[in-house]
């Protein structure tokens, strides 16, 4: 989620959920935290889906380059990397989150968000950019 806000929101509405059908939990070893894990993010996408009022249709683009200089990333902890990462317009930031953090492929991330799967891919190309960019920028003020 975009600030601290939302995130204690959504915690809030994920153990409302939790608690409210622990009974459907099947007891299984290690199988609570999954389910309370799967419980939590599809409360997060669900709140995300809500926030979408308008649909932004995605041209393709081409893959991203890759000529980035890897050293310049050792430099930055997480939290300047995840507030870089809460710059990005929400539907960037939306799509780069389900696919590098949560690991939710371009064909669940369309459904998501009502789009086609070449415009998940498209869309995380562009923020992989964007992050790079400013990543770069960041870089040359520090020099």
């Amino acid at each position: 989620m975009r600030d601290d806000h939302e995130a204690n929101d959504v915690t809030q509405e994920a153990f409302i959920a939790i608690f409210g059908n622990i009974q459907n939990f099947r007891s299984e070893p290690y199988a609570l935290k999954a389910w309370m894990r799967q419980i939590t993010i599809n409360t997060a996408l669900q709140k995300i889906r809500k926030s979408y009022r308008t649909k932004e249709v995605m041209p393709e683009t081409k893959q991203d380059d890759r000529d980035e200089m890897p050293e310049i990333y050792g430099k930055f902890d997480v939290d300047d990397i995840m507030k870089i990462i809460n710059e990005l317009p929400d539907i960037y930031r939306q799509v780069f989150n389900m696919y590098v953090i949560d690991g939710y492929s371009h064909r669940e991330i369309a459904k998501v968000i009502e789009q086609k799967e070449s415009s998940s891919r498209a869309i995380l190309t562009r923020a992989k950019k964007m992050l790079r960019e400013k990543i770069f920028e960041i870089q040359k003020m520090a020099i």
